[in-house]
């Protein structure tokens, strides 16, 4: 093996740190998991200068993986992708690993293998120096010798005390391995670690975000009208990816064979009984808890002995049981299956497992792996989301099953209520309703039988007068229809039916609370109608009055609303406004002293690096004290680099004075309420504050804006107030962009890039004002993204509305710019938007605002 030893460990070289800082940098600018590795094998190539770099990952079961790689040239073959056996590196070796935390560095032409010393073992010793060595074992060699290797240099990535992978440079060529490079690689492989945990707890909770979307959006079917039960256990076998579902609903004595609801694959039947419910199982019966029963392999599970000929004509494979409970009591089960699934996986190379441990491999080449028939089995993630399913379900059942059993007591207490109508009938005589009866003859013709002494009274009629007429004899054409339609609207319901109507009697309207009841005869067809009624008119004037007091509310409330819009708004503007124009004020003082002083240091540096020159051409050869100073601070790179950073610090004292002064101009803390102000530097400054949110990102592709500004002349307006309406609809505009790129490929993105188009002109209007023309500046912005609905876009402007997401917006932004631009500075605000095809909102400004 061949070392490069430069004695005891020293910090690390100004080179190398920036190396380091580099490649650190590099890995932390994605939270991917996948884009991570690959930077880093790519960042660790190039600072190795080496064939090839690979993250080597271990399975639960000790196989690995290789899930990055990086190769110069093809000088060594690829390995991407492939798998390798758990032996290929030894428990043992596994173990020092993750005991030792050392990096391993062979050469097969020394025939050496390496150890970086360990702080377990050395104490406070240095973790490089002095590296032990041995030589390596002929199987290890003939390993390294297949590969083509001749170099390896191997270091461990740990996650939470478990060995999670390796770090593996290979190099076709003997190539000797410093100190300072191995200080690098494990200074590099702890940030690696790091970062693999960052991007392990960011899938973490972009699962349990998509977890919790997909049981909101089960929950709200279960509260749809329209076969709740059915599109639920769909979205549910959808989202465990799994083949088909069960809902079975156990007996009630509204339903007591119980209910069945079934999606995808179904096994044949319980235990071959055609008619018995495979919830019928003692795997189901006996399983009355409130955990889910997981059953990875019904074929190998010994508790599904007895269930497995219901399956054998089918895929299923795994099943998935969650009890429905109420309390203590099971009210149905929701039963999840999975298909069996064939498995293809690419080894490193055929190997006979029987010889893992006596001869070395000598053949790398991609050997295809393939399983049919697998189980899928149930994750913990699984079961987590199953769990949050089951929620749902369980008090959706519970009160479907609720309001079964009320149906059914009330369809009992109907049968007996319709038993004692005849007795009933006649027992009112003397109450102060009306008392109507009605007979039904067969061609749904009605006739009046008789009514009640209060209605003699009211109408004025006897009893014995109304026998044997129609409704249209009685009330008149016009009432009687509306009347006749009411009693055919009870005969086709076959049920009470209950209504208000307005009736005359004796010159008086009168409001009526009218109920018809149906009496059926032994045959079920109905016979009559019992009639009841009672005055409503003081009820009916006093729900008028309410009627018109909440209209008078809901408006004064509407005005409460957009009053307490605009105050909020105004408070909130004024304190952005003060917070703005006093940040910029703070920042400005410093900012300016320390650019006023730059050009003093910048000049006294020079000085000081021209007269450092003049000792060197005069004094070449200095006293060991200066050249060992000298060499200790890299003389000649600070000479070269001063310069270059004071000039930097100067461009970024710029940058700041240019930020200090947008911030002010946005503010407009320090003019009059009204001011003739120029738009273009109030829509400059405005894009210099969301500069952040525009320009491009790690993942972010960034937007385009396109200005094509007019001549324009200075405009009278509230300008503090008019850039808070350019704020509103910039960010409006940048966010529906941002949306838009998150359903888009990045292919989609550079074919069709997000874009702003700022368009600002000045139109003369001859026909609009007299004796003069009127002038107006238009102001156009548009984006080039998904536009929206004209239901939508019909509301933009409506207090509170928003499509946003809960806690995402307030839905005031666009009401108040409305209002701003309308009734403050009396022009216009409208937007044009087609689905597809972006939006764009157009304000109208007149050059001087009315008083």
């Amino acid at each position: 093996m061949v070392f490069s030893n430069r004695g005891s460990q020293r910090p690390l070289q100004s080179p190398h740190a920036h190396q380091l800082h580099h490649m650190t940098t590099a890995i932390r600018q994605s939270l991917e998991l996948q884009e991570i590795l690959q930077t880093a094998v790519t960042e660790v190539r190039c600072f190795l200068a080496i064939d090839r770099v690979l993250v080597y990952r271990f399975h639960p079961d000790a196989h690995g993986e290789v899930l990055a790689e990086a190769i110069q040239h093809q000088q060594l073959p690829s390995l991407k992708g492939l798998h390798f056996p758990a032996n290929d590196i030894p428990p043992e070796a596994r173990a020092l690993f993750l005991k030792a935390r050392q990096i391993s560095v062979v050469d097969r032409s020394t025939q050496q293998i390496g150890w970086s010393a360990s702080n377990a073992f050395e104490g406070s010793g240095s973790v490089f120096g002095n590296r032990p060595s041995r030589p390596v074992d002929s199987c290890h060699r003939e390993y390294l010798k297949a590969m083509g290797v001749e170099t390896s240099v191997v270091v461990p990535i740990l996650q939470q005390e478990q060995l999670w992978g390796l770090l593996v440079a290979h190099h076709s060529e003997s190539r000797p391995v410093s100190e300072a490079e191995l200080q690098v690689l494990q200074l590099l492989v702890d940030q690696l670690a790091t970062a693999i945990t960052q991007a392990h707890s960011f899938s973490q909770v972009q699962l349990q975000a998509q977890q919790a979307s997909t049981a909101n959006r089960i929950a709200t079917l279960l509260h749809s009208r329209t076969n709740p039960f059915g599109t639920a256990l769909a979205a549910a076998v959808e989202a465990v990816d799994g083949a088909g579902g069960r809902l079975f609903l156990l007996p009630t004595p509204a339903s007591p064979a119980g209910e069945l609801y079934t999606c995808g694959a179904q096994p044949t039947n319980a235990a071959g009984v055609p008619d018995e419910p495979l919830e019928q199982h003692s795997l189901w019966q006996t399983h009355h808890a409130s955990e889910a029963l997981a059953i990875a392999d019904l074929y190998q599970d010994s508790r599904c002995l007895t269930l497995v000929n219901a399956f054998q004509t089918t895929q299923i494979r795994s099943l998935l049981i969650l009890p429905l409970q109420q309390g203590q009591q099971t009210v149905g089960f929701l039963t999840l299956f999975r298909h069996e699934i064939d498995t293809e996986r690419l080894w490193a190379g055929k190997v006979d497992p029987d010889e893992r441990q006596q001869l070395p491999r000598q053949s790398f080449d991609r050997w295809r792996e393939h399983q049919t028939k697998q189980a899928q089995g149930w994750t913990e993630l699984d079961l987590k989301l199953a769990q949050a399913i089951r929620s749902h379900f369980a008090p959706a059942v519970r009160q479907y099953v609720a309001l079964g059993n009320d149906l059914a007591n009330r369809k009992q207490a109907e049968a007996q209520l319709r038993e004692q109508e005849q007795f009933f009938r006649t027992v009112y005589e003397g109450v102060e309703h009306i008392i109507a009866i009605i007979d039904v003859v067969e061609t749904s013709e009605f006739r009046y039988v008789a009514w009640n002494p209060i209605a003699e009274k009211l109408a004025g009629i006897p009893s014995a007068a109304i026998a044997g007429k129609t409704p249209e004899e009685l009330f008149g054409e016009t009432y009687g229809s509306t009347v006749r339609q009411n009693y055919q609207h009870c005969v086709s319901a076959g049920t009470s039916v209950r209504y208000e109507e307005h009736l005359p009697f004796q010159e008086q309207d009168i409001w009526w609370l009218t109920t018809i009841n149906p009496i059926k005869g032994e045959k079920g067809n109905i016979q009559r109608l019992v009639l009841t009624a009672t005055i409503i008119t003081e009820r009916k004037q006093a729900e008028e009055a309410l009627e018109q007091k909440a209209q008078q509310l809901t408006q004064a409330f509407q005005e409460l609303q957009q009053t307490q819009a605009k105050l909020v708004q105004t408070e909130k503007m004024s304190s952005l406004g003060q917070l703005v124009a006093g940040v910029a004020h703070e920042i400005n003082n410093p900012v300016n002293f320390i650019s006023g002083n730059l050009s003093h240091a910048s000049e006294y540096t020079y000085d000081l690096l021209n007269l450092l020159q003049l000792y060197q051409q005069h004094y070449p050869q200095p006293v060991a004290a200066i050249q060992a100073e000298a060499a200790a601070i890299d003389l000649d790179f600070l000479q070269a680099d001063l310069p270059k950073l004071l000039t930097s610090m100067k461009v970024g004292a710029e940058r700041i004075q240019t930020i200090v002064l947008a911030l002010r101009n946005f503010s407009r803390m320090d003019e009059a309420d009204i001011k003739a102000v120029n738009i273009h530097d109030g829509i400059d400054s405005t894009l210099m504050i969301l500069q952040s949110r525009l320009k491009a990102t790690a993942g972010h592709p960034g937007i385009q804006v396109l200005k094509d500004y007019g001549d324009l002349p200075l405009v009278e307006c509230y300008a503090g107030q008019l850039n808070q309406v350019f704020m509103n609809i910039l960010s409006n505009a940048i966010d529906a962009l941002d949306e838009y790129n998150r359903h888009r490929s990045l292919q989609e993105q550079q074919q069709k890039p997000a874009t702003i188009t700022i368009q600002t002109t000045l139109v003369v209007d001859h026909a609009k004002a007299a004796p003069s023309p009127s002038h107006e500046v238009h102001i156009r912005i548009a984006d080039n993204g998904p536009g929206m609905l004209e239901s939508v876009r019909q509301r933009l402007f409506e207090p509170f509305f928003t499509t946003k997401p809960i806690g995402k917006g307030t839905g005031l932004g666009l009401s108040i710019s409305y209002q701003v631009v309308v009734e403050k500075h009396g022009g216009s605000l409208s937007c044009l938007s087609t689905p597809g095809e972006g939006a764009a909102f157009l304000i109208a400004l007149p050059l001087v605002t009315p008083s």
